[in-house]
This record gives structure tokens, C-alpha cells and sequence, in this order.
């Protein structure tokens, strides 16, 4: 039976590709990736991290608002939808696999309904177009395309002159 997970892009432990996804964030969008390190550091960079006023409460619920609202503008989405079986743990469009750098039992804070998993989907603007650019895997060069480009840059030259 599948299990559904919905992961937050700040999320440090899970990997993609060998990166970590809060790292793939500051890669495509570091304007994001500064301003959700800016929430951390409202919420615990202060003289008694872990006492909550009114007025903090408060500058962090707008400064979350804000950063919501900045995700949708970009059309980012927040979290990224999993999939989990016997066969390991995916991402759910583009089937990339998901690494927990060991700490398997993290995903199960994680883990939502079917329904929760696409409803979420659904209500994502350009959720698989971002997902697909950010999963990307790099092309390795190989030997053969490195040869064929410095050949061809040889040739080139030698015409030119």
C-alpha cells in the first residue's frame, strides 16, 4: 500500500539527487531560501529563543503571510508530494528518489492522506513544471562529448585564421 508524504522545501535531512531540498531551494530561488532563513532567525535569534509574545507571534505571522504569498508569486510550490512503498520513497511526478540520510522514521511526521496529497496537487500552480526543473538531474560529461567539443573548438579556430 502507498503512503503519501508532503515535505516542506526548507527540509535539511531530506535529499534529492544528493542534495538536501533546502539547498535545491537556495539553487532555483534564493530569494526564498534568504527569506526562510529570515523567518528562522525572527523566530530564534532572539535574546529568549522560545518565548513566544504577542507582538513576536505577531511579526511572525505576517512575516510568514508575506513569504506565502512571495512562494505563490514565483509559483514554488511549499512543499514537494512523495510516495512511499516497498519499493522506496519518490517524488510523485517525476518518480525521483527521495533520501533520508538515515533517518527513515523523519517521513512519518510527514506523511498525509491520499486525499490531503492531491488536493494539495490540485490547488499547486505549475507544481510539475518546478518539481521537474528543480529535480533535474545533472548531465555528466562524458569523455566522448568533452573530445567531440575540444576537437570541434580545435577545427574552429584553425578556420578562423
Amino acid at each position: 500500500m502507498n503512503k503519501y508524504y508532503k515535505i516542506p522545501m526548507t527540509e535539511r535531512i531530506i535529499k534529492v539527487n544528493d542534495t538536501s531540498l533546502f539547498d535545491i531551494l537556495l539553487e532555483h530561488y534564493p530569494d526564498l531560501y534568504n527569506r526562510e532563513k529570515g523567518r528562522v532567525e525572527l523566530q530564534y535569534g532572539i535574546p529568549e529563543p522560545g518565548i513566544m509574545t504577542p507582538q513576536l507571534e505577531e511579526a511572525v505571522n505576517e512575516y510568514n503571510q508575506e513569504t506565502k504569498r512571495l512562494y505563490m508569486e514565483q509559483g514554488v510550490p511549499t512543499h514537494i508530494i512523495a510516495i512511499g512503498n516497498n519499493e522506496g520513497v519518490t517524488e510523485y511526478f517525476t518518480h525521483t528518489p527521495i533520501q533520508t540520510s538515515g533517518y527513515d522514521s523523519f517521513l512519518q511526521g510527514r506523511e498525509v492522506s491520499r486525499q490531503e496529497a492531491y488536493e494539495y496537487l490540485d490547488q499547486t500552480q505549475n507544481y510539475i513544471e518546478q518539481v521537474s526543473k528543480m529535480f533535474a538531474k545533472k548531465e555528466s560529461k562524458s569523455l566522448r562529448k568533452v573530445l567531440v567539443q575540444k576537437v570541434t573548438s580545435i577545427l574552429k579556430s584553425k578556420t578562423d585564421n
